[in-house]
């Protein structure tokens, strides 16, 4: 079939059958067989059933790249989806990183005061002693 579509393709184009190249090729294409006459109803059902199938394959060829870009686009979006999640989430981490480093800012620097006011008030407490100790 696939031989006759190619003879029925030089018949359709107008190179015909009748050169002796092309008598080879067909014939060997067609495991010996005698491919229908151009013009006969044969041929002319063979040309249809090839181009169908043409139209079919090409359909189909359609078909299966448009899959594809689908399936392409869904996967781009479904990463595109994760990479949103993910920078949300990483902002989230950052905003508790920055608040937790603030308060351990403020927590050492009540902690430095303390100290401050510890060693003011024992500093105090020993001058008290001294009075009272005189």
């Amino acid at each position: 079939t696939a031989a006759w579509c190619r003879e029925e393709a030089r018949v359709d184009r107008g190179g015909g059958g009748g050169g002796a190249g092309e008598e080879s090729d067909g014939e060997a294409g067609l495991g010996g067989q005698e491919p229908p006459h151009a013009g006969s109803a044969q041929s002319l059902a063979t040309a249809r059933r090839c181009r169908r199938r043409i139209f079919a394959l090409e359909r189909e060829l359609v078909t299966r790249e448009k899959a594809e870009q689908e399936r392409r686009e869904h996967e781009n979006e479904k990463r595109e989806q994760a990479v949103r999640g993910l920078m949300d989430i990483n902002r989230q981490l950052e905003e508790k990183l920055k608040a937790r480093t603030d308060e351990l800012k403020r927590v050492g620097q009540k902690l430095i005061e303390a100290q401050r006011n510890n060693d003011d008030l024992r500093g105090q407490l020993a001058d008290r002693k001294k009075e009272v100790a005189q």
